[in-house]
């Protein structure tokens, strides 16, 4: 606490905030943000069954345009894929994200072989390993 005492307020100019457009080509790859739910299938939750009932259902979030142009409906089915060929399906769900950008929780027990911001596809329904 003396340190920040002796530091005294702030009376300098705040920083600008950025100003990133995110436009997205038709037919360009789809940016992943994921990251993990508070209540999820991690280990330390093993024998916390009603702990675990309380978690988020996992789904697919997208912008409505985003969704439009995958032919997407929120409530239905919607997979992910990765480069590696690795993919989850989950109910699609219509967020405010950006245009291009798809998320989905990261889990313990989910392996999609890709981290935030690689490139993925987004398509309708299940899809076949």
């Amino acid at each position: 606490m003396a340190e920040m005492t002796e530091l005294g307020p702030w009376d300098g100019d705040r920083a600008a905030a950025p100003q990133v457009a995110a436009p997205v080509a038709s037919g360009a790859p789809l940016v992943l943000d994921t990251w993990r739910q508070l209540v999820d299938s991690g280990r330390l939750q093993d024998g916390a069954d009603t702990y675990r009932a309380t978690a988020r259902p996992p789904v697919v979030r997208a912008s409505l345009a985003t969704l439009d142009a995958a032919g997407l409906t929120a409530g239905e089915p919607a997979t992910v894929l990765t480069a590696a060929g690795e993919r989850v399906t989950y109910p699609a769900e219509a967020a405010d994200l950006p245009d291009g950008v798809v998320w989905v929780p990261a889990t313990a027990d989910v392996h999609l072989h890709a981290a935030r911001g690689e490139a993925v596809e987004l398509v309708r329904g299940e899809v076949a390993r």
